[in-house]
């Protein structure tokens, strides 16, 4: 009898960016370039106590822009094998590493208690919930809830080579 391989089911998952950082930098650039030059021109007239609120309004927007692209960058993957459902979480590595028992794990999509608020998909085993999807908007975090269900469902059971004979 001969072995056959399968490979295990991946989803990754991650926020929409709408910029890369070099964008980002280029439209940071060119509002700072337009709000010095007002602020520059202001200071010109006399009212030089404009150049530092242009000066801390350009820093907060570099800071939000960094948050927010640090946010995308974020990467959640989930891996299903044979046992066991691994889900690592982190940006530019893997930083947080769960497994569950694939045969205990539920997928389980909770409503929201408030209307117009998200819902949560998470993992749950062992008495433990793991959020996962949250970037998600409604509809593929349902459809994500499906595929994960059915995944886990037909992963198939791959036996050790001596059974096999």
């Amino acid at each position: 009898m001969e072995a056959r391989t399968v490979e295990s089911p991946v989803f990754v998952i991650r926020p929409n960016s709408s910029l890369s950082w070099r964008g980002n930098l280029i439209f940071l650039a060119t509002l700072a370039t337009i709000c010095f030059g007002i602020a520059g021109g202001f200071a010109w007239m006399g009212l030089w106590l404009v150049l530092p609120f242009a000066g801390i309004e350009v820093g907060v927007l570099a800071a939000a822009l960094y948050i927010c692209s640090r946010q995308a960058r974020r990467c959640e993957v989930v891996r299903i094998t044979d046992r066991q459902v691994e889900v690592e979480v982190g940006y530019e590595k893997p930083e947080l590493k769960r497994e569950f028992a694939r045969s205990w794990v539920q997928v389980v999509l909770e409503p929201s208690r408030l209307k117009h608020h998200r819902s949560r998909l998470v993992l749950r085993a062992y008495g433990r919930d793991f959020e996962i999807g949250a970037c998600l908007p409604e509809d593929e975090r349902r459809a994500l809830a499906l595929a994960l269900r059915q995944a886990i469902r037909d992963a198939p059971e791959r036996y050790p080579a001596a059974a096999a004979v």
